[in-house]
């Protein structure tokens, strides 16, 4: 592998971690994400999958 191409390589990962470690942060902060987050984890684990699968909360 080309050296420019593993320079670019670096950077993109160097920005990627860097943009996940932002959103971590918004998201931590995020009232919408807390009680998502509850939502979930107070549902059993095969409706949790199909939430998490599917992107639609089942149906209480």
């Amino acid at each position: 592998m080309s050296g420019r191409r593993r320079w670019g390589r670096m950077v993109f990962l160097a920005a990627l971690l860097g943009l996940l470690g932002v959103l971590h942060a918004v998201a931590a902060n995020s009232l919408a994400v807390i009680v998502a987050g509850r939502f979930l984890t107070r549902q059993s684990p095969a409706r949790r999958y199909a939430a998490l699968t599917t992107g639609i909360p089942s149906a209480s």
